[in-house]
């Protein structure tokens, strides 16, 4: 069953996306973030704003928009690989307007794809744990819907069939 579009849930991972983006820029500051004046944790915020509202926008939002595409028959394990690629894809775009905007970087297409490879490279850990989670959700799931018909239905005697012989040795 698809995730997006599950309002509490799309908030939910949207601010545990934005969190560990705002808490792990703060605290390891790579790709040589470097804050002006020195002050790194209000642009790792900013970053993780960032990050939460362009995953409220494609797996909030949309699936409001368009619930069709979202439907579980239709889901497939492309359309997860294609959906997880664009949510990266904006926001390494966004991220790349933020530091912009901020003065980090020169607006031009070098940066666009540093800032977009930047955002894989920290998506990676997220996703990573987001489709685990979400696998050993559905596995649970799935095995107690399994669990609750095989419980409902009616138990089978034995098939009777010829017994089988033993011969005894004397």
């Amino acid at each position: 069953y698809r995730r997006a579009g599950k309002g509490a849930m799309a908030w939910r991972n949207a601010a545990g996306f934005g969190g560990f983006v705002f808490l792990f820029l703060g605290l390891f500051q790579p790709f040589g973030l470097s804050a002006p004046g020195g002050r790194i944790w209000p642009v790792a915020l900013g970053y993780g704003v960032v990050c939460a509202g362009c995953m409220l926008l494609l797996n909030w939002l949309v699936p409001k928009v368009a619930p069709r595409l979202f439907s579980e028959p239709r889901w497939t394990v492309g359309r997860e690989i294609g959906w997880t690629l664009l949510n990266v894809a904006l926001i390494g775009l966004a991220n790349w307007l933020y530091s912009s905007a901020i003065g980090l970087v020169r607006p031009d297409l070098a940066g666009m794809l540093r800032f977009g490879g930047f955002t894989l490279l920290v998506g990676s850990f997220p996703i990573a744990a987001g489709v685990l989670l979400n696998e050993a959700r559905l596995s649970k799931r799935y095995r107690d819907g399994s669990d609750d018909l095989n419980a409902r239905r009616p138990e089978q005697a034995p098939e009777a069939g010829p017994t089988p012989s033993v011969a005894v040795a004397a």
